[in-house]
């Protein structure tokens, strides 16, 4: 985990504990109440899931506090008693508190030692005695049970306890008036006195109680109670045993022999004596239990005298309690139900605590507390309570105990691996409302075994009132130690609530529960509310932040061990909750993560502002934090602020930009003292982000921080990236940006007193240039990390309010990075540029650092450079690098870079030209890669959707074309249907007919000034039949300035300047060819059916009107034998003629129409199409109204010369069929003959 060289602090043994800000005062102490129990103690299996936790122990003249809290306190008194007690060897033994002295016994020993001092190797010293051989009457050598025994109080003019042991085979007595005199004269043979009890076959000793000063009271197996005293009634020593019958008075040991039979048919299975009040001078109250719950309460003074008070069964009361309040099964609890341990109440003169446990189902036992009042008339269990603790099977460890010391506050239940601690009742019932309760274990993988335990009641000061101990149990343990457990006292009793149980947990696991050799569990265990778990944890981790909490001062230790310690309870608790829960959220990590990122920041910026602030009195962090100060802050503003305000430190960062903004002005005047804020506040703002990014990159995989959160609240972001930091950030970038820049032109002014001295300002340009540079290059990554980190959480944040923002950041972003990043390049940074731009995927800086970078650059190997980093590049960025590259070379016009370099990845270079409109480029790169028909196909699309010129579209389509064929060389020609050369045959020949009309008409435009002049030039020419077509002449007119301009013409427009065009005056040099044209651009053309049937229409109508008819068949003027040739160069007979000659009517679905199907009709012929969307009804209802003129003119000519028939007689004269609706059979003949 973590480790650190310890640091030690001291405090006075003399005095007692205070629990933080709680008070403790304690009621005089009493004599103390113990007894021993012989019971074996086996060996725990050891649990192998607990992490292992280091740190700094507290350590206290040996003295180290493994837990603390406003109620209890354990600590480590004695390091280790394993010099005399063996892992393999079983132990019992007591304490007393008056002389501060253990017993620890072994079948090999007793063990005397000082609880309170301990030697440099942390081991007691120890006084060692011999045990009085234990063999039964049978010859049979003791080995397996334990001796029982006790201190004794110190005799007078001594202040060492005396030592009393007991054989529980044998029932041989041994006892020692004074341990450490006998030891010193080496007398411990003749110092010491022995004894015997009388004990029948199988019966042994089994508890022994020091009810001082009543003497002893002792218990065997068969239930007989023997009072023991070691001095007579002349303070000789001597060992004296009484029978304790149910009668008054004293009596030898044999004295009331039947009464004793009786009383000992009754409390077989002895469990527990234990001193109960003092009632005088030499008389006290004991109080006895048995397994099976038979309780008696006895008064015996010093001379051996024994009343018996009361005695009774509870065995059925706790049954019936235990069944009705805990909804147990009867049978189960009849069957497993055991006592274990009596406790009298302090200052309370009847009520006791039962320890006991039961089994619910057939794994572990369930531990509960009963209350009973012994001087109650019906005299039965009042409450119980059931303990939060399922431990081993007791009879193979240690026998449970109830220990109360003095006032009797807190109620200590010491089981073999734990302490349990509760609140002690005052009545005869459990106040749940009150009731705290909490639970001490120790770790199994540690093998701690708790083998004797005590107490120790409070001390206080008669004249002070001082405490000098506080009200605490004492335990030896293999493997950890002496250890106590102190209490505190309780001021005011409040319900404990789960927030405050938990907060208490998590305190002690995070400030203890890494302490080096600490033997005590901290780990998680039953239920658990995981919400208020985590609200809990980020309390506690803000209250670690702003030392708020009250588990250790900072006032009297460095700042910058202040700090580490922080930073290091910080990653405790995220550590803590991710080892015990696994349901942690992402917003409770987060926002751990941020709260350590805070101090981690803090620790870099003290380390950087440190030496700073003891050299110069005037910086920046000295003057930011002064204007944050309260009136609670005190002398020392900086400790106050790195102590109590690092939950806003990133308020910092605008402030030292606003003091570069105050001092930007005095450039010209002081340019030294500009350069040196700048230098500060870019330092500040390094020293809290860059370190907060690098601690969240570390600890990411840790906390599982691997995406942002995802919300709806906007608060749940990152505060290194919120708007008013980037904004910060950018800002200081580009003023650091200005000021390097005034430097390298040595713009700036130094004051005279710096400039007395060359060397000097040399030398002081050259330092701040370096460090301007290496503080662009870290704002510079700095910016980007930050924009990209906003970007990123503000997409996974879902509210609208972000919405702006999102779009705002992301094109700032976007639009800034290259040029942070370039300017590295400018103060001779190149690589780092390339560094950053590669670490944040800007591939746009990459492609222009290497392209517009070389004039820059004097190696004369630049290009080669630039070649295998561009190879590099598009092999480990591969597309989406290959992508950006492209569209370079396409916005820079750098075309043959595209098609020739980097050929190994030419299959980007397909996939970027098919995924955009790049055809005009890509058709050659798909010929190059020998895909002909992908090339022709491309050039096709171009020239169909593309193309506005008739040149391009001209060589455009040629190409295509050849395309198409070398792709059939290569292929089945069968596939010639699927490809589009027909069309092309006919686009070509669609462009030559306008190429050819421009050249007729390029010699009337040659002197024209402009466009518009040329149009008037060939309108004069060729449109004066238009003068009177007012819209017809708009549009012929926008027909011609596209023509003039060489742009491709719509088909109808092309058509408009075909058949609207002046022809020549006389009938017989009308041209018909204009006409022929124009059905072959309708063919051509891809017009929709509506459409292409009214242009159809327009050209027939404009054929039947193009020459006067009536002037044609009058014969008056012109004999019949100019009739036939004038009739034979019509316009309508040479069109037909042309396309006869040509078969067009064979190649094409036009064919010639009658004049009567030629009409212009407004309802179906809509002439919207040939007009802009901003056209007015006005200007198209004109020119409908001049098509309708057409229709006027093409009845005049087939009223007055039957055209319909003239329509019949040429298509029969030149064998074409005529269609069905025109057949005329009068009209036919007629019309025949005459053009015959």
């Amino acid at each position: 985990m973590f480790s650190e060289e310890k640091k030690r602090h001291h405090r006075i043994l003399s005095h007692g504990r205070c629990p933080f800000m709680y008070d403790a005062t304690v009621r005089l102490s009493e004599a103390p109440l113990y007894w021993v129990r012989s019971d074996l103690i086996g060996e725990e299996k050891v649990d192998r899931t607990r992490v292992l936790l280091s740190s700094v122990p507290a350590v206290d003249y040996g003295v180290v506090e493994w837990v603390k809290n406003e109620f209890y306190c354990v600590s480590r008194l004695i390091g280790s008693i394993d010099n005399f007690v063996k892992e393999d060897v079983y132990a019992s033994g007591s304490f007393d508190s008056k002389t501060g002295y253990g017993l620890i016994l072994t079948n090999m020993a007793a063990y005397v030692f000082s609880y309170l001092h301990s030697g440099p190797d942390h081991h007691p010293v120890t006084l060692t005695f011999p045990l009085p051989q234990d063999m039964a009457k049978d010859r049979f050598l003791n080995k397996d049970v334990l001796p029982l025994g006790a201190l004794v109080a110190p005799c007078a003019g001594s202040d060492e306890p005396g030592l009393v042991i007991v054989m529980p085979i044998s029932g041989r007595i041994a006892y020692w008036e004074s341990i450490g005199g006998a030891i010193a004269e080496g007398l411990i043979h003749r110092k010491s006195i022995e004894g015997c009890i009388p004990l029948v076959s199988g019966e042994m000793c089994v508890c022994l109680c020091n009810a001082e000063p009543a003497n002893f009271v002792l218990a065997t197996s068969s239930g007989k109670l023997l009072h023991l005293s070691l001095v007579d009634s002349s303070a000789r020593l001597h060992i004296g045993l009484l029978n304790m019958t149910s009668s008054s008075g004293i009596g030898g040991l044999f004295s009331s022999f039947t009464g004793a039979l009786w009383s000992a048919t009754t409390r077989r299975d002895i469990c527990s004596i234990n001193a109960g009040e003092l009632k005088g001078r030499g008389t006290r109250d004991v109080i006895v239990c048995t397994k099976r719950g038979t309780v008696s309460k006895w008064e015996v003074t010093r001379n051996g005298y024994a009343k018996l008070i009361l005695e009774k069964n509870l065995w059925n009361s706790m049954v019936e309690i235990l069944v009705s309040n805990l909804n147990i099964s009867f049978s189960m609890v009849e069957k497993s139900l055991q006592i274990y341990d009596i406790m009298p109440i302090p200052e309370s003169t009847s009520l006791v605590l039962i320890l006991a446990s039961f089994f619910a189902s057939f794994d572990t036992p369930n531990y509960v507390l009963f209350i009973s009042d012994l001087e109650s008339t019906t005299m039965k269990v009042t409450s119980v309570h059931l303990l939060q603790y399922h431990g081993l099977y007791s009879d193979l460890l240690f026998h449970p105990r109830i220990l109360i010391p003095k006032p009797g506050d807190m109620t200590i239940i010491v089981f073999s691996d734990a302490l349990y601690l509760i609140l002690t009742p005052t009545e005869a019932t459990f106040d749940s409302e009150i009731l705290f309760e909490d639970i001490v274990t120790f770790n199994r993988e540690n093998r701690v075994q708790i083998l004797a335990a005590g107490y120790e009641d409070s001390l206080i000061d008669p004249s002070s009132k001082k405490i000098i101990r506080n009200p605490s149990v004492l335990v030896a343990t293999k493997n950890a130690g002496i250890l106590r457990c102190e209490t505190f006292k309780i001021t005011r009793l409040r319900k404990d609530l789960i927030s405050r149980r938990n907060r208490r947990k998590l305190d002690q696991a995070v400030f203890y529960g890494f302490l080096e050799g600490n033997p005590i569990n901290f780990r998680w265990t039953g239920e658990y509310d995981i919400e208020n778990i985590q609200t809990v944890a980020i309390n506690l981790s803000h209250d670690i932040l702003t030392s708020a909490s009250k588990y250790y001062s900072s006032s009297f230790i460095p700042l910058e061990n202040d700090l580490f310690l922080k930073s290091l309870n910080l990653s405790r608790l995220s550590e803590y909750l991710l080892f015990n829960f696994n349901s942690i959220n992402s917003e409770t990590r987060w926002k751990l993560c941020w709260d350590a990122e805070k101090c981690e920041s803090a620790q870099n910026l003290w380390s950087k502002i440190n030496s700073r602030l003891t050299k110069v009195e005037d910086n920046i962090i000295n003057d930011i934090i002064k204007n944050l100060a309260t009136k609670d802050t005190g002398k020392n503003v900086i400790r106050w602020w790195f102590q109590k305000g690092l939950k806003n430190i990133a308020c910092i960062v605008p402030k030292a930009y606003k003091r570069c903004v105050d001092v930007i002005s005095l450039v010209e005047k002081d340019g030294l003292r500009v350069l040196e804020t700048i230098v500060e506040a870019n330092e500040i703002i390094l020293a809290i982000f860059v370190s907060a990014q690098k601690f969240r990159k570390k600890r990411a995989e840790f906390l599982k921080l691997n995406e942002p959160l995802h919300s709806n609240d906007n608060s749940l972001l990152p505060w290194t990236s919120s708007s008013d930091i980037l904004l910060v950030l950018s800002n200081q970038y580009n003023l650091t940006n200005a000021i390097m820049l005034e430097f390298k032109r040595d713009n700036l002014f130094l004051e005279d007193k710096v400039q007395n001295t060359l060397d000097s300002v040399e030398s002081m340009k050259i330092n701040l240039k370096e460090t301007l540079v290496t503080q662009l290059i870290d704002l510079a990554e700095l910016i980007c990390c930050s924009f990209e980190e906003r970007i990123l959480w503000t997409k996974s944040i879902q509210t609208n309010s972000l919405d702006d923002e999102k779009k705002h950041v992301e094109e700032k972003y976007l639009s800034s990075r290259g040029t942070w990043i370039k300017f590295l390049a400018e103060i001779d940074k190149l690589d780092k540029s390339f560094e950053i731009a590669e670490k944040y995927r800007d591939f746009r800086t990459l492609v222009e650092l290497c392209y517009e970078t070389g004039d820059k650059n004097m190696d004369y190997n630049w290009n080669d450079q630039v070649t295998r980093r561009i190879n590099w590049y598009l092999y480990t960025f591969k597309e989406e690098f290959a992508d950006v590259l492209y569209r370079y070379f396409m916005e820079k016009g750098r075309f043959f870079d595209l098609l020739e370099d980097f050929s190994d990845y030419h299959h980007y270079l397909s996939r970027f030209f098919d995924s955009g409109n790049y055809g005009k480029i890509s058709w050659m790169h798909e010929i190059s890669t020998d895909r002909f028909k992908d090339a022709g196909n491309t050039l096709y699309n171009i020239a169909e959707n593309d193309e506005n010129f008739v040149f391009n579209k001209k060589v455009e389509l040629s190409i295509s074309k050849l395309c198409f064929l070398e792709h059939l060389q290569s292929h089945n020609m069968e596939e010639i249907n699927n490809l589009p050369l027909i069309d092309i045959e006919h686009q070509l020949e669609t462009l030559q007919i306008q190429t050819s009309l421009l050249d007729e008409i390029r010699s009337f435009i040659e002197n024209a000034i402009d466009i518009d002049a040329a149009v008037d030039l060939v309108v004069e020419k060729i449109g004066n039949s238009l003068k009177k077509r007012p819209a017809t002449k708009t549009i012929f007119k926008r027909a011609l300035k596209n023509l003039i301009l060489e742009k491709i013409l719509d088909p109808e427009d092309l058509i408009d300047l075909l058949t609207l065009r002046d022809k020549k005056k006389t009938s017989s040099d009308v041209s018909a060819n204009d006409y022929y044209l124009a059905l072959k651009v309708l063919n051509s053309s891809q017009l929709p059916l509506i459409r292409h049937h009214s242009v159809e229409k327009t050209i027939w109508r404009r054929i039947f009107i193009a020459n006067d008819w009536t002037k044609i068949l009058d014969t008056k003027n012109n004999p019949n034998s100019f009739l036939d040739a004038d009739t034979k160069y019509t316009a309508l007979y040479e069109t037909i003629n042309l396309c006869v000659i040509s078969q067009f009517f064979e190649n094409s679905t036009i064919y010639p129409i009658s004049p009567k199907n030629a009409y212009f009709d407004p309802k179906f012929d809509d002439p919207h199409s040939r007009f802009s969307k901003n056209a007015h009804d006005s200007e198209i209802s004109l020119f409908s109204n001049e098509l309708l003129k057409e229709n006027s003119l093409l009845d005049k000519y087939d009223a007055t010369a039957s055209l319909d028939s003239w329509f019949i007689a040429i298509m029969e004269a030149l064998n074409l069929q005529i269609p069905p609706e025109n057949i005329n059979i009068s009209s036919v003949s007629h019309n025949n003959d005459s053009i015959h």
